[in-house]
């Protein structure tokens, strides 16, 4: 009986460092870190020059799931994926700076609901006004059909894996 030859697929040379550094920058995980890293930053920077000083990006969790009229801290985690008690600490923070207000839920005693105070819907209103800028940036650097495009794409990616 005949051994097969088989030959096995290089999928790049790790011990080249060009090689190497190529693959890493490449990496779409790597890649998509990198763009939400700018966007935040932007987006903090724009809010902190609008008054917000304690803002931080890690904020952008609650303000990114806030519902207008108020939404429980179970909800605003699971919105975010991270923890209840993560997501308590950044709401906890916020109430802090005077921009959210926790209360009791009306329709069940044992939640915890988050509204905004008038301090914090400026903040939001002004996160929007944000957001808009650094798409606006993005647009620039990117041009308008990319941005058009990588948010279809991206909208394409929540559907297919359950997210939003």
């Amino acid at each position: 009986m005949a051994k097969k030859n088989k030959k096995k697929k290089k999928r790049g040379k790790t011990s080249d460092p060009e090689a190497l550094h190529a693959r890493l920058r490449s990496n779409l995980g790597r890649l998509l870190g990198y763009g939400t890293g700018v966007f935040n930053d932007r987006a903090v920077s724009n809010l902190q020059l609008r008054g917000h000083a304690g803002f931080r990006a890690s904020h952008l969790a609650v303000v990114r799931n806030m519902s207008v009229d108020g939404t429980r801290i179970t909800e605003l985690a699971r919105r975010a994926g991270m923890t209840k008690q993560a997501m308590g600490q950044l709401v906890r923070e916020l109430c802090e700076q005077g921009y959210l207000d926790l209360a009791t839920d009306p329709i069940d005693r044992r939640a915890k609901r988050v509204t905004y105070t008038a301090s914090g819907r400026q903040l939001a209103l002004h996160a929007a006004e944000s957001v808009t800028e650094v798409e606006a940036e993005f647009k620039q650097a990117m041009g308008k059909g990319g941005v058009k495009q990588l948010r279809k794409l991206l909208g394409r990616l929540v559907d297919a894996f359950g997210g939003g």
